[in-house]
């Protein structure tokens, strides 16, 4: 189970990027299996930080999908080398973000 979709991903990132971050062959086409890998390791790393004062997995929210989101598009451009100043100011706000909720400073 995921906190995020693809498609959730999807409005954030048109097919021509996730074409690009995704496809490793050259074959021109999008590899779902990359992005099913990426919000996986997105939604892990968030219970990671939340297992310890949460019942996982967490109850659905949009803030936890948009998270998961954000940690996945990481994921993603981190798997190219390619992560821009933005996503990896997004990535740092979110992870900023759990190690909050991990003290309990944030809930």
């Amino acid at each position: 189970m995921s906190y995020a979709a693809k498609a959730d991903i999807q409005k954030r990132l048109d097919d021509q990027k996730l074409i690009q971050l995704t496809d490793f062959a050259n074959a021109g086409v999008m590899d779902d299996a990359k992005i099913t890998e990426a919000l996986a390791l997105a939604t892990a790393e968030i219970d990671s930080y939340a297992g310890g004062r949460y019942t996982l997995p967490l109850t659905a929210s949009d803030q936890v999908k948009d998270k998961c989101v954000a940690l996945a598009i990481y994921k993603l451009y981190q798997g190219r080398q390619m992560v821009t100043e933005q996503v990896r100011r997004d990535y740092e706000d979110v992870i900023d973000f759990l190690e909050k909720v991990s003290a309990g400073k944030l809930s």
